[in-house]
């Protein structure tokens, strides 16, 4: 018979003892091959809900609506537990048969637990991934206020103690780097930096002083002389020769190479920065495909408060694709494109006297969902200046570098005025700083990026109007054993096939939300293609 376990271990006291939990559903588990018996005690076995699109955003990180299991606790047995400390302690949930040995089962769930609910007969437990552990600030540290008259670099207790110490990750440009002490010393990153190339006062460039500080003694000891800036890349520090007047601005970069810049390598590295996942959990072919879809320079630049979930999101955002965990703890990356390729899964409404392919899954039902005006023309923000300087230097000559120091994005557009033909309510996309809150009429709002070059920008502009033209969305409910559960994810690409809506030779969707009852074997697939 098939059965679930349930498995994870809670802290039950102060000082962070864990107590292993196993559970069972049907008569419960226990196989010589296990280190102690799964009791009894599993009612619904795993559900969860997940999606690509959340909160009207296009890419981002997937959201992850409820999920659980319900355990019997009628002969209160478990009482004890409800006060231990369930929230985020892993746990795996996993499906096999109840003769086998522990090492036949299948993984079906792995995430992190939340606090139990009770009643008088049962528990409650909710399940997420691991995607909560990401909220949690990008930068941690913070000054500590602890310099000694000139020297040091914490800053004083009246200025910036306990502020926190900023973060880069790629290129940026134009950052805002915190000064540190009475010396004209600057950090933009808590780390060593790739390269400082540019430093600004008022917009106008300072002349770079070779070699780079060795070490921060080496820099607090020496100054550069007056007028030029040197760096020291060991703790992404940069000190002027003289006090520089009106805003001080500069470009870093963290990264060894230009490949080491793109959005798959950053999110890779902000990750592991975090410590939700290690390398083993993070889906190497997910980051190769990824960079070579998009292998575009950018960067990101923090220094509040700015969760590693809200800077992942900005990443995946700006190239148009998502991120998160699967069911089995695994962190995947990917980019919303075309449903395209070979279906991992075709699912057919079998009508009487039809005769079922091996390869066909059951579709029990399928429902329209309205379908997105397409659009007509997009505009995509890009380049951006965190640092907007109404009137630069009268040292800044350049026209070009002028008008992006006056604003605070460069813009790319592209337009099909013949798609106004037959749709003339058709939509403009609009991907900048802003227009999230006040698109009204025909505008769909969406976030700026992080790309540093046009061609890029251009191209991902063109891609995304493309992308977003008429296309049929479903919700289809399905039979799943747990062995096609395993292959249907969020992003995979499966086909349809039923007689109504130009379905009936087959079509290709991507799946976006996925909402499965282990226990019932069901699933209900939201679809887009």
């Amino acid at each position: 018979m098939r059965i679930y376990l349930f498995e994870t271990a809670v802290a039950v006291d102060a000082l962070g003892t864990l107590q292993p939990i196993r559970w069972a559903s049907g008569a419960g588990y226990n196989h010589p091959s296990v280190a102690g018996p799964y009791d009894a005690r599993l009612i619904q076995a795993a559900s969860y809900r997940r999606d690509i699109f959340g909160a009207g955003r296009i890419g981002g990180g997937s959201d992850v609506g409820g999920g659980g299991i319900e355990v019997r606790n009628d002969d209160g047995a478990l009482d004890a537990l409800l006060d231990a400390g369930w929230t985020g302690q892993p746990f795996r949930v996993l499906v096999g048969d109840d003769r086998a040995p522990y090492a036949a089962f299948s993984p079906l769930l792995a995430g992190v637990a939340e606090q139990p609910t009770s009643t008088r007969t049962q528990f409650s437990i909710r399940l997420r991934d691991r995607e909560q552990l990401f909220a949690k600030p990008v930068c941690p540290s913070k000054y500590a206020g602890t310099n000694g008259g000139p020297l040091g670099v914490e800053g004083l207790p009246a200025d910036i103690k306990g502020q926190r110490k900023p973060r880069c990750w790629g290129k940026v440009r134009n950052i805002a780097p915190m000064r540190v002490a009475k010396m004209p010393i600057f950090q933009a990153h808590d780390g060593a930096l790739g390269d400082w190339p540019g430093f600004y006062a008022n917009g106008a460039a300072w002349e770079r002083e070779l070699p780079d500080y060795g070490s921060v003694a080496e820099m607090i000891a020496t100054a550069p002389a007056a007028g030029k800036y040197r760096a020291c890349l060991v703790g992404g520090y940069a000190r002027a020769g003289s006090e520089p007047v009106g805003t001080v601005t500069a470009d870093v970069v963290e990264g060894a190479s230009v490949a080491d810049r793109t959005a798959a390598q950053i999110i890779k590295r902000l990750v592991l920065a975090s410590g939700v996942a290690t390398l083993a959990t993070i889906s190497a072919a997910d980051i190769a495909l990824v960079d070579a879809l998009q292998p575009a320079e950018l960067g990101i630049y923090v220094n509040d408060d700015t969760s590693y979930a809200s800077a992942l999101d900005r990443i995946a955002e700006t190239i148009g694709g998502w991120r998160g965990f699967d069911r089995f703890g695994m962190f995947r990356l990917a980019r919303l494109d075309a449903p395209a390729g070979v279906p991992v899964a075709t699912f057919r409404m079998f009508q009487r006297g039809d005769a079922a392919r091996i390869d066909e899954l059951q579709l029990l039902a399928l429902e329209p969902r309205p379908a997105a005006i397409p659009a007509w023309a997009s505009r995509l923000a890009f380049d951006n200046n965190p640092n907007v300087i109404a009137e630069p230097a009268a040292s800044v000559t350049d026209p070009d570098r002028l008008g992006w120091l006056r604003n605070a994005w460069r813009w790319a557009s592209y337009e099909q005025a013949s798609v106004l033909l037959q749709h003339p309510g058709a939509a403009e996309l609009v991907f900048g700083d802003g227009y999230e809150k006040d698109a009204t009429g025909p505008r769909v709002a969406g976030p700026a990026t992080l790309f540093l070059d046009r061609g890029a920008a251009e191209t991902e502009n063109i891609r995304r109007l493309a992308l977003f033209g008429r296309r049929q969305r479903f919700r289809a409910t399905v039979a799943l054993d747990e062995d096609t559960a395993t292959a249907v994810e969020l992003g995979r690409v499966v086909s349809i096939i039923y007689p109504r809506w130009g379905l009936a030779g087959g079509k290709f969707f991507r799946v976006t939300g996925m909402e499965y009852n282990a226990l019932r074997g069901v699933a209900y697939l939201e679809l887009w293609g």
